[in-house]
């Protein structure tokens, strides 16, 4: 179903609630809270078990686009701002969070998507989800970071930095939403989605082959997943293609990190377009790593968030003990 399009769920609603993020029933609605409080109580365990000894504070900040609620770890060096994927969460950044003990990380959860976070007002475009990030690190605190987006999430990173640079010390993009999305995209998501129908017995060895191991792995992860992309009515702005131009007019310290077999774009022209817009830039393209790389490769990719977030300190001569939150 597109974005715009009214599913039976639907109909009876205004207009204007029509322009919000929401649950298509109650059922979905519970169905999902109760795998994610499941998914949860699994992601502080692991974190306890690598370095993070108390679960995360849960600061729920106000913003014009409704309440935002945040992850936040305390330790060292300027935050790291973590910014999820379309249809997820911050519960997907875990993983990445469980392979930087003892430094700052927040993680905030998207007006719009299927997190713990209310959207109360339309998001109309990327100035609308620059000024909702602005105003939510405000009331975290949070004055400048090193803000890291993944897939959808990296288009509002970089949408942020442009409008707000003296905020952002450096700017992470991991497998981010740049280009036009590849024709094969589409038919990668329809097989996922079959997959993830399926009875376990046959959709798992298919979402092993399609990388998405970890919701083979544990049944009440997949169910996050299946709810938030099909039962869940997103409404955010959909993202517009970054041209040269705008890469070229970054005015921060950038890294990106890139899947070899990557079904959103094609890699190698992605990562050679980038050096030749900013030939500064911190460009790596993993090897037999797809999409989902905070998820199926964080013990490769925290490292390169970490050592670039230690460089950018060092350069700026502020690296110095803080907390998050």
């Amino acid at each position: 179903m597109g974005e715009n399009e009214r599913g039976a769920d639907d109909v009876g609603r205004s207009p204007s609630d029509d322009d919000l993020g929401a649950w298509r029933s109650p059922r979905a609605h519970r169905r999902h809270a109760e795998a994610t409080a499941a998914v949860t109580a699994r992601a502080w365990g692991e974190l306890q078990a690598h370095g993070r000894p108390d679960p995360p504070a849960e600061p729920v900040v106000e913003t014009p686009f409704g309440p935002t609620v945040a992850f936040s770890w305390p330790g060292e060096g300027t935050p790291l701002v973590l910014l999820h994927g379309a249809g997820t969460s911050s519960l997907m950044w875990v993983p990445v969070v469980a392979e930087l003990p003892g430094r700052a990380v927040v993680a905030l959860d998207v007006v719009g998507d299927p997190g713990r976070s209310t959207q109360t007002a339309p998001v109309r475009d990327a100035d609308d989800l620059a000024s909702w990030l602005d105003t939510a690190l405000s009331g975290l605190g949070v004055e400048r970071a090193h803000v890291v987006g993944a897939s959808y999430g990296g288009w509002l990173a970089f949408a942020y930095a442009r409008r707000s640079p003296a905020r952002v010390a450096s700017l992470s993009l991991v497998e981010p939403v740049l280009d036009p999305l590849r024709r094969g995209f589409w038919t990668y998501g329809l097989r996922v989605g079959a997959a993830l129908a399926l009875p376990r017995r046959l959709g798992d060895p298919w979402l092993r082959r399609l990388r998405m191991g970890v919701l083979a792995d544990h049944p009440d992860t997949r169910t996050v997943a299946l709810l938030g992309q099909t039962r869940f009515r997103r409404r955010l702005p959909r993202p517009v293609p970054v041209d040269d131009a705008d890469l070229g007019a970054l005015a921060v310290p950038l890294l990106v990190v890139l899947g070899s077999e990557s079904p959103i774009h094609e890699s190698p022209a992605l990562a050679a377009r980038v050096r030749a817009a900013r030939p500064d830039a911190r460009v790596h393209v993993l090897d037999e790593a797809g999409h989902t790389l905070p998820v199926d490769a964080a013990d490769r990719v925290a490292p390169l968030l970490a050592a670039f977030a230690d460089e950018v300190d060092g350069a700026a001569g502020c690296h110095a003990s803080g907390t998050a939150g």
